[in-house]
């Protein structure tokens, strides 16, 4: 194949062919048009056939011919289908007149060669002849650049791929190229040497230069099986000297050749016994990296001119289509590493670039190339090398591991990005205003309601992926895009949700107390004590939520409802209250140690033995002597509160039977006191406390002591002192 003399551009292979036919159809008719109404030599006539001369033009930039085909009615200019188009039923007129069914105009086609063209398809005296024929008269006129209804006008239509041009399709020069280049290795083997009358035959007018950029991308699209096949086909054929294959030993060596473009080469070639003839292929590849080098050299040299981001653009698409990619992984590194630089200006321009190579990745298929970006900025992250650029860079990464739902990469990058900040009960420090700003740009409410979105339909395997990030993300935002569904139906969403909220700290702090706070929360029935189920589960998880916090400040808004008249949020409250533990929690358990429900009473005293002080063993002694409904929880809370006034009070009490008299207040019977005191002081362990039960075991008398000896109390007696 010819070497090309002017490069391609990216930008040329990205031009819509659909749209270039449409603009010649429409020129197409208008000349047609102005023809039947002015006649040939009217100078309106001229001018409007220069229009869609230059419209061929334009196509025979690329392609080196251009078809209008007639097939069942409907109009095709290069295969391409237009219906109900304004320009139709002009052209269809035209050609219908003049039995037109197929024309072919070639690339050498003068203006002279389309005017008379123009002139006979338009004059329906020369139809009206007998035996007329249109291809003829243009054969006779010496027109060779326009055939009609040739057999190769025929064949081009009837072999080709057919697409409709008013769906909304791309038909760019790229894919339309792909397309006829074909999807046979046999042909496509073939075509490092074709020329354009080789092209032709095998049914592709593209120009040459554009085939030879575009085969190492199709290459890329076969499979490694696919390739392995074809060659053994041709090494086959090359050693018996049979089958239908022309030169098969030439195809073979070319195959091979194209190989070592493929991504997977080595799989390829691997067991093949010469593939010494891939220079080629080497020496494509070195061109097309030390062109992206020698951009990047020009693009943050000083003083740079006629270098810019478009160029460089080019030439990673280029390394992207041709299945580079490891080139395209070191240049991505690289340009992250210029991001450190001290130059402000070169680290804006590596940002720029960076954007430009992030639009050519394929958010999905092109995962490795972004854990690349990813990685690499985890490690100046963690090497604190970052500068305030990185910000949109991380976003940038962020955004496009998002589309592609590499939750995986949005974890680490999210957790790197943690590690940077500190938070304590009441505040969060950034070590770095980059980390802050990536955060900010994180915390945006799309993204997160995104994340949401996705945590609620995900599988185990997404969801703790998708949990970390939350948790790393850690803002407001997230804790009020969960508190939306808080309450979700389904039960693992609802432990999940639990789970990242439990871990974030201040801002579920924050927006979980506003949601107490909120008046609209706890709205009922007039009459009804407890709240709807919609309420409920709101309600039940965000004092879930702040008790798994373990923070002071979150017993403010506990305390606001615990004389709600639905036992169920004082009952979870309580519990709460537990795990937060402290003065505040303590102080505000004292106070539903009064609650009229005995349940609930009861709940706050135990919570108090558990997470309370010696200290607070006057109120646990008070409920004792003044509520015999609860004292014998009581007793056993001074047991597991201990301290010196706990042992004196129990001690006291169970050697003074007037006094328990007064504390049992004829409601509970005076053993089962007793038991639960010798348990309590079991429990505090100390020798004094085991001296009180062995006082009162020797002041029984020997009736008791014999006669009551499996009695629940002495068995309590027993086996208490048996540990002591």
């Amino acid at each position: 194949m010819a070497k090309r003399q002017v490069p391609i551009k990216e930008s040329a292979l990205n031009i819509d062919l659909g749209q270039m036919a449409h603009a010649l159809g429409r020129e197409l008719a208008m000349a047609f048009r102005k023809l039947s109404i002015y006649g040939p030599e009217h100078p309106q006539v001229l001018k409007g056939i220069e229009k869609p001369f230059f419209a061929f033009g334009s196509i025979f930039r690329f392609r080196s011919s251009v078809s209008i085909n007639l097939h069942k009615g409907n109009l095709h200019f290069l295969n391409i289908r237009f219906e109900e188009e304004t320009f139709n039923d002009q052209i269809v007129q035209v050609m219908q007149s003049a039995n037109a069914r197929a024309i072919l105009f070639h690339r050498d086609m003068t203006i002279a060669d389309f005017s008379f063209f123009m002139q006979s398809a338009t004059d329906r005296r020369l139809h009206n002849r007998p035996n007329f024929s249109l291809g003829t008269g243009l054969e006779e006129q010496g027109v060779t650049s326009i055939s009609v209804n040739s057999d190769r006008a025929f064949a081009l239509f009837a072999s080709r791929r057919q697409y409709r041009g008013n769906v909304g399709t791309s038909l760019t020069v790229r894919r339309l190229a792909l397309d006829q280049i074909g999807e046979d290795l046999h042909v496509i083997a073939g075509l490092p040497e074709a020329n354009e009358e080789t092209l032709a035959d095998l049914g592709i007018d593209f120009d040459p230069a554009i085939v030879e950029y575009l085969l190492p991308e199709k290459v890329a699209t076969f499979s490694p099986e696919d390739f392995r096949a074809c060659l053994q086909s041709l090494t086959e054929a090359t050693e018996s000297n049979t089958g239908n294959v022309e030169n098969p030993s030439f195809l073979l060596d070319s195959l091979r050749t194209l190989a070592t473009l493929h991504p997977e080469k080595d799989k390829i070639l691997k067991g093949q016994s010469d593939v010494a003839k891939a220079g080629g292929a080497s020496a494509f590849r070195l061109e097309v990296n030390e062109k992206i080098e020698s951009l990047m050299e020009g693009f943050f040299s000083e003083g740079a001119r006629g270098v810019t981001s478009g160029d460089f653009s080019n030439a990673f698409a280029r390394l992207l289509a041709t299945g580079q990619l490891s080139g395209a992984k070191q240049t991505v590194v690289r340009l992250v590493d210029l991001m450190k630089a001290a130059d402000s200006d070169k680290r804006q321009k590596a940002l720029d670039l960076l954007g430009v190579a992030v639009e050519h990745l394929d958010p999905v298929s092109n995962r490795s190339l972004i854990g690349a970006g990813v990685e690499r900025v985890i490690e100046i992250l963690n090497e604190r090398q970052e500068t305030f650029e990185f910000s949109e860079l991380i976003w940038m990464l962020f955004s496009i591991c998002r589309r592609g739902n590499h939750y995986e990469l949005m974890a680490r990058l999210t957790e790197a990005m943690a590690t940077r900040r500190t938070t304590g009960e009441e505040t969060v420090v950034y070590e770095s205003m980059t980390v802050r700003k990536a955060f900010d740009n994180i915390s945006r409410e799309d993204t997160i309601e995104h994340l949401v979105d996705e945590l609620v339909k995900a599988g185990s395997d997404k969801s703790v992926f998708l949990k970390r990030i939350l948790v790393a993300i850690g803002s407001e935002e997230v804790a009020r895009a969960l508190l939306r569904i808080i309450s979700h139906p389904v039960r693992s969403v609802r432990l999940m949700t639990l789970k990242i909220l439990s871990e974030m700290g201040q801002s579920s702090l924050k927006i979980f107390s506003e949601a107490l706070h909120n008046d609209t929360t706890f709205q009922r029935d007039p009459g009804r004590k407890e709240l709807p189920d919609d309420k409920w589960w709101v309600v039940r998880n965000s004092i879930f939520v702040l008790g798994s916090l373990k923070n002071h400040r979150a017993v403010s808004a506990l305390a606001v409802h615990i004389s709600d008249p639905d036992i169920r949020v004082r009952r979870e409250i309580v519990r709460s209250l537990e795990k937060i533990g402290g003065e505040s929690a303590v102080d505000c358990l004292t106070l539903l140690t009064d609650d009229p429900v005995v349940e609930i009473r009861q709940a706050a005293i135990i919570a108090i033995s558990l997470v309370g002080v010696a200290e607070n063993a006057p109120l646990l002694i008070s409920i004792a002597q003044e509520n015999p409904d609860d004292v014998t929880i009581a007793i056993a809370a001074l047991g597991q509160l201990g301290g010196d006034e706990a042992a004196a009070f129990l001690g006291a009490l169970l050697n003074d039977s007037e006094k328990l008299d007064e504390v049992a207040d004829g409601k509970v019977a005076k053993d089962d006191l007793r038991v639960a005191i010798i348990r309590a002081l079991g429990q505090l362990g100390d020798q004094a406390a085991i001296e009180k039960i062995k006082e009162f075991q020797e002041n029984q008398s020997a009736t008791s002591r014999i006669f009551l000896k499996h009695s629940a109390l002495n068995e309590a007696i027993s086996e208490t002192l048996s540990k002591h």
